[in-house]
């Protein structure tokens, strides 16, 4: 092992002024201010080591991250210095430091230490469950919507009695759900994922002697993404911290856009009244972009008003101009970012150093079409592929079952979506019957529903009527015809019912994306082609050409770009009606994040930066004119090349 001393200036002499001073501190709260693309990782590292060095026993730090990769990554870089010291560290996501620790203390809460960990699939079970036995319906409380909610109050740290003096329906109905989920649990002695966190809180909470024991042993305190914390986590770090005070947190309060997931941006702007005296450090170098794309960034984020202040500056030169181009249409937008993206690939750039970033899921299909015309290969980063995603396949189903009445798996899809008291004993009745006499499935339906009787019967013959209500698609528009469809069937207002705020607006959107390309399909094609088999055909053959990738310009909203980065980044969609979303109109805090939403895409970028707005763009079949996202007035004239 080298010599202390070596180590010690090999630690220091990779940081630069502002990384060595934060490395140094050794007690005392400490909160580092890290910026975009600051080396904040290194610092963390470094900050361990560097403990290790001041003779600080490995076993009294404590190293939180939100990933396992950052939590790899770390462990990985203090062994390949240090040896195997590193094991001895606990270092860990917050839930894999939760479970560690519940492993020992959990029969302070009547749990057995073999407990099992649900998944939320699991969860979702246990909460059906519960939805039976205290009779509550689908319709009043779907499970998934319930197993959200009971989420959402674990995260900011509630119980089932907290909920007493709730007189919200969702809160009133929830009550009693809640309770008995948490007793189902612990009589299967089963937690899920947000049990681990509340349940070492309360355990840290009620039981001094289990406080003391790991306020002891976890004397130095390292927490990651501190911006991205809840208020459980909070309290649990603040808990563990109460005697020693050595927490040393790393975020950027300019970066924090997780506050539909529960992050609470408060923890980090208020962090110095959690912790008087508190050293702060600004890592304000970044090592990723030149200083035009961090002028750009600073700009934007500079009219927040609830912020540490500051100001990203690069060694990596001035860097070029940003592109800014302004088109007709969504369509002429994508046109002319495929077109640059053809001649990136033709100048030397991978397809993997690109990648196009949207505001909602929605976007995607445009870009998704036209890249696979042209042969660029792509993927869709954090989510599925447009045509793949559920609420599309369930309308599209419909679609399907009303232009071919033979089509098996549409039925089995949708004959029962959403809810219609139609149980999977008939449907596979029915199935059988077409598949053994030939007959169209549809067909089959119809006379299985003549030898039923009461609800069931009632419930496959109203389904029956509502397809040949359509008449095959014959003197519909297909975009029309999915928009009843949408409507009539309840799509919609089920998926407000089982979704949250954020998924169900995601989920609509899409299928406002879809009635969009239904819309575009029937501009574009002769009349005698405007059927719903060729929708489909086309539709389909596009799923079937296209070919799985790894590799590919990326293709992803900005809430899945965090903490990645891209030698080329389009920044599509820069428009009033679409960034900062219409949701946050009206609302101060929620524009704030948008704005750090729009700081966290340009800061994704190392070389060359796009952005991109139309000027009028199709939602939900209708064409709507668009002025410019207020972001653009943000970015000083200078810095712009107006393509």
């Amino acid at each position: 092992m080298p010599h202390t001393q070596d180590i010690s200036q090999a630690i220091f002499s990779q940081l630069n002024t502002q990384q060595g001073a934060a490395v140094a501190h050794v007690d005392g709260p400490a909160l580092i201010l890290a910026g975009a693309g600051s080396g904040k990782t290194r610092v963390l590292t470094a900050r361990i080591m560097n403990l290790l060095q001041q003779g600080v026993a490995p076993w009294n730090i404590l190293a939180v991250t939100f990933t396992n990769k950052a939590a790899g990554e770390m462990r990985q870089r203090i062994r390949s210095r240090l040896g195997p010291v590193a094991s001895d560290i606990w270092i860990g996501t917050f839930h894999s430091i939760a479970l560690r620790i519940l492993r020992i203390e959990c029969h302070h809460i009547g749990y057995e230490s073999d407990f099992v960990i649900y998944d939320p699939a699991d969860g979702l079970k246990v909460v059906t469950k519960v939805l039976k036995r205290l009779n509550i319906s689908a319709q009043t409380m779907p499970a998934k919507k319930a197993l959200g909610i009971i989420s959402s109050l674990k995260n900011s740290g509630y119980r089932p009695d907290d909920l007493e003096s709730a007189s919200t329906l969702d809160t009133t109905v929830i009550a009693p759900v809640f309770r008995e989920y948490q007793k189902l649990m612990l009589s299967f002695n089963a937690m899920d994922f947000d049990d681990l966190l509340l349940n070492l809180k309360e355990i840290l909470y009620h039981s001094s002697d289990v406080l003391q024991k790991y306020q002891q042993k976890f004397r130095y305190i390292h927490v990651d993404e501190y911006q991205d914390t809840n208020q459980v986590q909070f309290e649990i770090l603040h808990l563990l911290a109460g005697q020693h005070r050595n927490l040393f947190a790393v975020g950027d309060d300019d970066q924090s856009i997780y506050r539909f997931r529960g992050a609470t941006i408060e923890n980090i702007l208020n962090f110095e009244q959690h912790y008087p005296n508190t050293a702060i450090f600004k890592l304000e170098q970044n090592y990723r972009s030149p200083q035009s794309i961090l002028d750009c960034a600073n700009s934007i984020i500079s009219r927040n008003p609830r912020r540490h202040p500051k100001q990203l500056f690069s060694d990596l030169g001035p860097g070029e101009k940003i592109g800014l181009k302004v088109l007709p249409s969504a369509d002429d937008e994508a046109s002319f970012i495929v077109g640059e993206i053809q001649q990136l690939l033709s100048d030397g750039f991978a397809p993997s150093d690109i990648a196009v970033l949207y505001r909602t899921n929605a976007q995607s299909r445009l870009f998704e079409a036209l890249l696979l015309r042209r042969g660029i290969p792509y993927r869709v980063v954090g989510s599925f592929e447009f045509w793949k995603r559920k609420e599309i396949q369930d309308v599209l189903a419909y679609v399907s079952l009303i232009a071919n009445p033979r089509d098996i798996q549409a039925f089995e899809r949708v004959v029962n979506y959403p809810l219609r008291g139609i149980g999977a004993a008939s449907v596979e009745k029915i199935v059988s019957l077409a598949v053994d006499s030939g007959r169209p499935v549809l067909e089959a339906a119809a006379l299985m529903a003549a030898d039923l009787r009461g609800k069931a019967r009632q419930s496959i013959e109203n389904f029956l009527e509502f397809l040949a209500s359509f008449q095959g698609g014959q003197d519909y528009l297909i975009s029309d015809m999915i928009e009843e469809i949408v409507r009539k069937a309840g799509i919609d207002k089920d998926i407000r019912n089982r979704e949250d705020e954020h998924q169900a607006q995601s989920r609509l959107e899409n299928i406002g994306e879809l009635i969009s390309a239904a819309t575009a399909f029937e501009k574009e094609r002769p009349a005698e082609q405007i059927t719903l088999s060729h929708f489909l055909e086309e539709i389909n053959l596009g799923i079937e050409t296209r070919q799985n990738t790894q590799e590919g310009v990326s293709l992803l909203t900005i809430h899945s770009a965090k903490g990645l980065e891209f030698p080329v980044v389009f920044l599509s969609g820069l428009e009033n009606t679409l960034f900062p979303s219409p949701m946050s109109m009206g609302n101060q805090f929620a524009q704030e994040e948008e704005r750090r939403l729009m700081y966290v895409a340009v800061t994704r970028c190392q070389e060359k930066l796009f952005l991109t707005r139309a000027q009028s763009r199709t939602m939900f079949g209708k064409t709507t004119f668009c002025g410019e996202s207020m972001f653009l007035r943000d970015i000083p004239q200078e810095l712009l090349h107006k393509l």
